[in-house]
């Protein structure tokens, strides 16, 4: 990874100094990268901290062995707090690429009503690393407007002795016709060995349109390929 940008602009007329980057990096990997985490920190001569900013999150598409330029997330700062000289600061970037690992979990039927659920009545492993634990979706009572909402649950649980940085759920409501009327995505980070809830919310959809609908879904997981840092001199722009 090279840092192809790195500037500052200000003060303004309240303080504030204002960065902005960007970096070359190439995925040297066999996999497409689908997701970046970046830290930023401003460091002074000595290499102190000065500010800083981290767990950034990029969601790109960069195939294997293509390089592109990416968007840094910088700090802000005020330069009252700033005891060095501006033309001195540094920016060091670490940045964390993952790959996208999809999974199809199955089909949900929407209730008939805000008195039942419907359920994914299976339990499965993912790959030996996540055990899902099914799946519950309940809907509300309609509002005045004849609008309802629906919440998708599903359990897992991390199986290995690695973080694992995202696990995301998606749920597509699909009519008979097959055609998409309303999706949305949730996710989570899990720790070792620990297990989480993920939910799903789905808001005003009409209740004539759930008759006879279905729920596909949809799990993901992130899997990190590489790891990059870069350090440059924060020019006045």
């Amino acid at each position: 990874m090279k840092i192809t940008k790195c500037t500052y602009d200000g003060p303004d007329s309240e303080g504030n100094i204002q960065y902005d980057m960007e970096a070359s990096l190439e995925n040297a990997s066999d996999y497409d990268i689908e997701l970046i985490k970046t830290s930023c920190f401003i460091i002074d001569e000595d290499g102190i901290l000065i500010d800083g900013s981290f767990d950034d999150e990029l969601d790109v598409n960069i195939d294997s062995k293509v390089t592109e330029s990416i968007y840094i997330q910088p700090p802000w700062s005020l330069l009252e707090q700033i005891d060095t000289d501006l033309t001195k600061l540094k920016a060091t970037v670490n940045a964390i690429s993952f790959r996208r690992e999809p999974y199809e979990l199955g089909m949900v039927d929407v209730p008939q009503d805000n008195k039942t659920i419907s359920v994914l009545d299976k339990s499965l492993d993912v790959c030996g690393a996540v055990k899902v634990f099914g799946a519950s979706l309940n809907r509300s009572k309609p509002n005045d407007d004849g609008e309802v909402g629906l919440v998708m649950k599903v359990g897992v649980r991390n199986l290995t002795s690695d973080y694992i940085e995202r696990i995301s759920v998606k749920v597509v409501v699909i009519d008979q016709e097959k055609v998409h009327i309303e999706e949305d995505t949730n996710y989570v980070s899990l720790a070792p060995n620990s297990s989480t809830l993920i939910s799903v919310d789905l808001y005003d959809i009409t209740e004539d349109i759930l008759r006879k609908c279905q729920i596909k879904l949809s799990m993901s997981t992130y899997v990190p390929v590489g790891s990059n840092s870069a350090e440059a001199i924060i020019e006045k722009e």
